[in-house]
């Protein structure tokens, strides 16, 4: 259970209170089962985000509403810190007035050297591995920082942000985006630093601070908006990431006509880049989604946002028509897979969404344990209770630490 199902359950009694509705009527409207809403008002069902997107739209307010804590709602849950977390908490929030640790000479090609092994790992799903890259990352990039050069360090932040987000350490997520947006500033490229608001978007995402994330990205895009004539790559891309924040931002939030929008904007920005494999192959650093924004990409949000609110049979027909292409990154296609899941769940069909989730757990299983919404998915599989696929439904279930 998300530790914040019951101030929501709350908060849809509340307002649906204010709105006169029994919970027959809003299920009726929301597309629900009274026993739904009943579990959902209680605080002992986790509704997923289409689920409280048609809530929204049912009581005729915004998904934010529906997440805002009553007053004195504790938000605050004990959790056991994974191996190695320690360290990079150490390197990204060192002691104040202790001396630092013994410093070498820096070494730009070594350094350059590790960031690509540091991704191929966060590639692979490798989290041990990648906690333990982070602190050799930011201590090096520290020691070119002090020669003059403040970009390794900058670049250290952002992998780190992004492992830390993909891991949910999102308060140091944000901590290491501050820093990296702090030596944009000092190297005055504004790229860099939009990177570090895209990354920042994805954080508050998963924090549903909806309504922030879309200002920030569609401010953040206005400034940085390529001249169409002579735009680099990297600049169209991030670009046209931010336009899948705020569609992301605001299907969230219940407005689905904003979402497409923010959509068609983030395709002419794919279209223009044109061959997305020679993009991202082009000289010059990004980050990993950067890199893997394309057409293709586009095409997941769009899944995503038609199942967010609730139409999977258009989540499977869109699906049908996305370009194969191997330029987005590994997580993004492992998303759109649980995305299609939870499609054929919603339509009935068990065996297509128990199959899909068994390959995503075949190529992804360390990165299948850390998603919610696959914990969501599969204790969908569990409520329906299917005896014919008892137990891929059991494995599955155990995988993603859910009771059965």
């Amino acid at each position: 259970m998300s530790k914040d199902t019951p101030h929501t359950g709350r908060s849809v009694r509340r307002i649906r209170h204010r709105r006169d509705m029994t919970q027959e009527e809003l299920a009726e409207a929301a597309g629900l089962s009274p026993g739904a809403v009943k579990l959902i008002e209680q605080g002992k069902r986790n509704p997923r985000p289409a689920t409280l997107a048609a809530i929204g739209r049912a009581l005729g307010v915004s998904t934010t509403e529906l997440l805002v804590p009553t007053a004195g709602t504790s938000v605050v849950t004990p959790d056991v810190e994974p191996d190695g977390l320690m360290a990079v908490r150490r390197a990204l929030t060192p002691a104040i007035g202790l001396p630092p640790g013994p410093a070498g000479p820096g070494d730009a090609k070594a350094w350059q050297a590790t960031l690509t092994y540091a991704e191929r790992l966060y590639t692979l799903d490798k989290y041990d591995g990648v906690l333990d890259a982070i602190p050799v990352l930011i201590e090096q990039g520290r020691i070119l920082h002090a020669a003059g050069d403040a970009r390794p360090l900058a670049q250290a932040y952002l992998y780190t942000a992004q492992a830390l987000t993909q891991l949910r350490r999102l308060d140091l997520a944000n901590h290491a985006l501050h820093k990296a947006a702090g030596l944009a500033r000092e190297l005055s490229d504004d790229l860099l630093e939009t990177w570090a608001v895209s990354i920042q978007c994805w954080t508050m995402l998963l924090q549903r601070r909806f309504a922030e994330v879309e200002e920030l990205a569609i401010t953040t895009a206005d400034r940085i908006e390529p001249k169409r004539s002579a735009a680099p790559s990297y600049r169209i891309a991030t670009w046209g990431w931010l336009m899948c924040r705020a569609s992301a931002a605001a299907v969230r939030d219940a407005r689905t006509d904003d979402a497409e929008m923010y959509l068609r904007h983030a395709k002419a920005a794919a279209t223009q880049l044109g061959n997305p494999e020679q993009f991202q192959a082009s000289a010059g650093w990004a980050p990993p989604p950067v890199r893997g924004f394309c057409e293709t990409t586009v095409g997941y949000k769009q899944v995503e946002n038609a199942i967010l609110i609730g139409d999977a049979g258009k989540g499977l027909e869109l699906a049908e028509r996305i370009p194969p292409s191997t330029v987005p990154t590994v997580n993004n296609r492992h998303r759109h897979e649980l995305d299609l899941a939870a499609a054929r769940v919603a339509s009935g069909d068990h065996r297509g969404a128990i199959g899909q989730l068994l390959e995503v757990r075949a190529a992804a299983p360390e990165w299948l344990k850390h998603q919610s919404y696959a914990r969501g998915v599969v204790g969908q599989l569990v409520e329906d209770q299917r005896r014919s696929y008892a137990d891929q439904v059991g494995l599955l279930a155990d995988h993603v630490g859910l009771p059965t």
